[in-house]
């Protein structure tokens, strides 16, 4: 693989996920993800989250597109988590492990943060459900950057990709904060520092057995509890 690639800048979207960025980097420089690994690899630092894509190096991948991705992803972990920490939670506890997407963002081969936080059930720009399945025969999909002899990412059963990028390369859709349409997820962002101690407090024992949460539901109760005071 050369060092130079084919990469612009305006191709990243606000909270975009590395497993998206990783793969249009592969889709953009026709390289498999055999390749890719092989010449990113670094030895797996478990205490990296698991949504930065463990066993990369990911300097040399900053260095090569010109963007600080594992900090800017981990600040987007932190700001979506640390208001539902507590002294026993990990910020990787609310997120999915199982991967989920959304059919319309998955046309413009994007993949968002969002998608994998516990509390999102549906995509916060078009308002649809998320999916953890193969479009084509139904597999459940992992979060994970599978070794692999195609360029994008695929179902590990019938290869079906899971972001398509052939109808948005090279002018791929920028989504911003402005885009976002779900008010929950809005609220979240933008919650004051009294709705977010009381967030604080709230204990979540079950957040390790859980697939999705309803975010409403959380913000409901900060709101009574608040009421209530």
């Amino acid at each position: 693989m050369q060092e130079r690639i084919t990469w612009r800048k305006d191709w990243l979207s606000i909270y975009e996920s590395p497993f998206s960025v990783y793969d249009k980097i592969c889709y953009a420089n026709v390289i498999t993800q055999n390749e890719f690994f092989k010449h990113f690899s670094s030895p797996s630092d478990s205490s990296d989250s698991f949504l930065l894509i463990r066993g990369l190096d990911h300097a040399k991948i900053e260095n090569l597109i010109s963007y600080p991705l594992k900090s800017q992803s981990l600040n987007t972990i932190t700001m979506l988590s640390e208001d539902f920490l507590n002294y026993k939670d990990h910020p990787d506890d609310f997120f999915n492990k199982n991967l989920y997407y959304c059919s319309h963002c998955s046309m413009t081969g994007y993949h968002s943060l969002f998608f994998q936080f516990k509390y999102v059930k549906e995509c916060p720009f078009h308002l649809e459900p998320l999916k953890n399945n193969c479009r084509v025969c139904n597999k459940s999909l992992t979060y994970n950057f599978h070794k692999i002899p195609l360029n994008t990412q695929s179902c590990t059963k019938c290869k079906e990709p899971i972001l398509f990028h052939k109808h948005s390369y090279p002018n791929y859709k920028t989504y911003t904060k402005s885009d976002i349409k779900s008010q929950d997820v809005l609220d979240l962002l933008n919650m004051d520092i009294k709705f977010k101690q009381i967030l604080k407090g709230i204990s979540f024992p079950r957040i390790k057995l859980r697939e999705k949460e309803d975010l409403n539901s959380v913000l409901y109760i900060i709101s009574e509890i608040k009421r209530s005071t």
